[in-house]
Order: structure tokens, then sequence, then C-alpha cells
């Protein structure tokens, strides 16, 4: 589905309306990964290694590092792999808007289970 531009050129209007869903998609698929991860891990590993962390920032960074990082890298593959046009700093952009994004998740839901 293309639309023609009095210039001749086209836009690709489908993958531009289809990188919002596309970029909410990957970021909870990425979270659910590494949440899933984590609980399988925590029950045998982590439960008295990540308890001995005096303060909650610590035990933020060692849950949310490994979320934004994923969700980052995953952002930036399927944003060059959607985006018709301006693939490269568009990439970047969602790359960096999906690390803020899950600090700012991670950090609200630390505060909301306090």
């Amino acid at each position: 589905m293309a639309i023609k531009t009095k210039k001749g050129n086209k836009i690709n209007v489908l993958r531009w309306i289809m990188l919002l869903p596309v970029v909410c998609i990957t970021w909870i698929v990425c979270l659910m990964v590494v949440f899933g991860v984590y609980v399988l891990v925590y029950n045998s590993v982590l439960d008295e290694w990540l308890m001995s962390f005096s303060t909650d920032f610590a035990r933020f960074a060692i849950l949310g590092l490994p979320i934004s990082i994923i969700s980052g890298i995953a952002e930036f593959f399927v944003t060059r792999a959607i985006v018709p046009k301006y693939k490269t700093w568009l990439a970047w952009l969602m790359a960096i808007l999906s690390v803020a994004w899950s600090y700012y998740m991670m950090w609200g839901l630390a505060y909301m289970a306090y």
C-alpha cells in the first residue's frame, strides 16, 4: 500500500502505521522473557545473593539493566527492519526511547510494590 506524492516519491504508509504496535509488542516480549528468566533463576540462585544488597537501587539495577539493554537492542533491529526510510537515526531514537521507557516503567513498578 503505497501513496504517490507530487514529486513521485513513494511513502509506504502501512510500514509507518505498523511501527508503533510492533515496537510496543517487542518491548513487552523482551520484558516478559527477562522476567521469566529472572523468576526461574531467582528461586534457585539469586534469592540470598540479591537480598544481600543493602539498597533498592542495586536490586533495581540488577533487574532493570538486562531489560533495558535487551529491549534497546531488539528495538533497534526491529525498527531498522520495518521503517522504509530514515532507518539509522530512527532506529537509534527508538532504542533510546525503549531504554528510557524500560527504566521509567521498572522504577514505577518498584515503587508501586512498596
